[in-house]
């Protein structure tokens, strides 16, 4: 009973087995023994290395957005670039169809003309 009040108010005694209680007062002394201590700093390595990923990762996401919104820009000047060459060329099509349009009525025209001259009934008229 005397344990149980003396757990109760001061916590649990410490503990002595396999010399527990020496390790516990090296590694408060010291900081711990050597295999602690590299768990500790592979621990630290592993945070800082988590750290330096984190940051690489936005970094990359940044550079990714940016690169993205460059080639955005890109295509549509590209589309365009390309709707206006469309147009460019439709017109020049046009214009050749409108050009050789003239030239066959100026044939059609000179043709029609000189059949007029040479027809027989157009002669008698005249004179």
């Amino acid at each position: 009973r005397e344990a149980k009040d003396h757990y109760y108010t001061y916590g649990a005694p410490p503990d002595i087995t396999n010399g527990t209680l020496n390790r516990q007062l090296t590694h408060a002394a010291i900081g711990g023994t050597s295999r602690e201590m590299q768990i500790a700093k592979g621990a630290a390595r592993r945070a800082e290395l988590e750290e330096a990923i984190v940051i690489k990762q936005k970094e990359r996401r940044e550079l990714r957005r940016v690169a993205q919104e460059a080639q955005s820009k890109l295509d549509q000047e590209a589309a365009t670039a390309e709707v206006l060459s469309y147009e460019i060329d439709r017109l020049r099509q046009a214009e050749v169809r409108t050009a050789m349009q003239i030239e066959m009525a100026k044939v059609a025209s000179k043709s029609r003309r000189q059949k007029e001259s040479l027809h027989p009934s157009r002669l008698s008229k005249t004179n």
